[in-house]
């Protein structure tokens, strides 16, 4: 058997396997060990002793853990990818922060864990018990849950992407608590039930007959407990019912910011993030909200620093809008400081044209100016993708009709030519009559699922043009 000694340290474990090509049995006791660090591939733990050992940081790869002793083990900020986890004994430690890609739970016991802010990315979980445990802010992405009994849990604020379950139990009241858990139960055909206090219902039947109640309930229980705003806000967008949404998020946050709550804060601003239904004006509207709660001198100096330190975080969950499809392009110009008058009505142009909803679907926009003579105008424009598409086609008729004699020989002259709207004609009859040229010199596109042929993702002026 092949290992590799990680530690200079007596004190630490000094028999690591690490990075064997076949899978080798490990029953050490490490029992009080310092492991942090450890790097682990292709291991088959059996019965080993993990009680309270220190594996923090720690990378498992391909390893199997059957029928381990973990109690009180530190595996914070680990990575388990490709292993497989089954015991008949309880398993009673710390996940917190660790990533958990491709791992198989089978048949195994968890109670009294901590798995807040874990990663778990095409997990399968099938048999296993789990009880007592934390799993605040743990994301579980595309992961398959199969006879699971989820119904004394702690899921407040977990977070559910794409799940897939058979024969899987919920409870009643957390199902409010959890990122996206709403949304799944009413547009699925898995097999899952609610227990409630009466006993086991159907989906169907929660939502006719629990959630009403439970609505009546938060309504009643705000006035002393302001967390429950959020299963408020949660449900009324899950049911598309955003008027009385944004008023629950705006009674919490305000709520949260008065008893100085940021962290809850920032879970009522996930809710806004997560939803296409608040536009751009309506986030800046609960940004705004918080800021004019910012703490003053009157403060003590922690409350300060809690503020700045969690305000940016904040406002990037607001306006990040990491799901959805963005252009960004860039216009050269022959455009000068000076020109002001034509400088005002070439933006609001570009402001109209890039504020078009084809299909309905609402865009947010930034225009961008460079401190240099000419001119360089920056946009991005972040919306549906095919209101990205439809904005990135009037771009190019612009720029091919005021660069189009000037440069005969632009890569643009090459797409496909695209029927411009009213708005893209007046701005290019404004160009032509005042001279003015808005070239496209680089663009690039993000989060497009859907490629168009005769569109690259992405152009450079001075390169070719690729097509991925």
């Amino acid at each position: 058997m092949c290992r590799k000694k990680l530690f200079k340290n007596t004190n630490r474990i000094d028999k690591t396997v690490a990075e064997i090509s076949n899978r080798t049995r490990v029953t050490e006791n490490y029992y009080r060990k310092d492991m942090d660090h450890t790097i682990s591939n292709n291991n088959h733990y059996y019965k080993t002793n993990f009680d309270y050992a220190a594996s923090t940081g720690s990378i498992y790869k391909n390893d199997i853990f059957e029928d381990c002793s973990m109690y009180q083990t530190d595996f914070e900020f680990c990575t388990f990818q490709k292993c497989k986890f089954s015991s008949k004994r309880k398993v009673v430690s710390s996940f917190n922060c660790s990533d958990f890609i491709k791992v198989d739970f089978s048949d195994t016991h968890f109670k009294a864990c901590t798995f807040t802010g874990t990663l778990f990315e095409k997990c399968t979980f099938q048999n296993i018990d789990i009880q007592s445990s934390t799993l605040e802010n743990a994301l579980f992405q595309n992961c398959t849950f199969m006879n699971v009994d989820l119904s004394r849990l702690n899921t407040n604020f977990m977070h559910l992407v794409n799940p897939k379950m058979d024969k899987v139990i919920l409870p009643s009241e957390q199902i409010p608590y959890i990122f996206g858990c709403l949304k799944y139960l009413l547009n699925t055909d898995d097999d899952v039930s609610i227990l409630t206090q009466k006993g086991v219902i159907t989906v169907s039947e929660y939502f006719k007959n629990e959630i009403p109640k439970l609505i009546q309930k938060w309504n009643n229980q705000v006035h002393y407990d302001a967390k429950a705003y959020f299963p408020l806000a949660n449900t009324y967008i899950a049911l598309n019912d955003f008027n009385e949404a944004q008023q629950a998020l705006s009674n919490g946050i305000t709520s949260s910011i008065a008893i100085l709550d940021y962290r809850m804060i920032k879970f009522y601003c996930k809710l806004i993030s997560d939803t296409d239904a608040f536009e751009n004006s309506q986030r800046h509207l609960f940004y705004n909200i918080i800021k004019c709660f910012a703490p003053n001198t009157e403060h003590s100096i922690s409350t300060q620093r809690s503020f700045v330190r969690n305000i940016a975080e904040i406002k990037s969950i607001l306006f990040s809008n990491q799901k959805k499809a963005t252009l960004n392009l860039k216009f050269l110009t022959n455009i000068h400081m000076d020109d002001s008058k034509i400088l005002q009505k070439i933006i609001q142009h570009i402001f109209s044209i890039t504020k078009m909803k084809y299909k309905g679907f609402s865009n947010d926009v930034e225009i961008t100016l460079s401190e240099n003579s000419p001119l360089l105008v920056s946009l991005k424009v972040t919306s549906d993708e095919e209101n990205i598409y439809y904005i990135l086609n009037q771009c190019i008729e612009i720029s091919k009709a005021t660069f189009a004699n000037e440069n005969k020989s632009s890569a643009l002259q090459y797409f496909e030519s695209n029927e411009i709207c009213n708005d893209t004609n007046n701005l290019i009859l404004f160009c032509t009559k005042n001279s003015v040229q808005l070239s496209i010199s680089e663009y690039f596109m993000e989060n497009i699922l859907k490629r168009r042929e005769n569109i690259p993702e992405f152009f450079f002026s001075k390169e070719k043009m690729y097509i991925e």
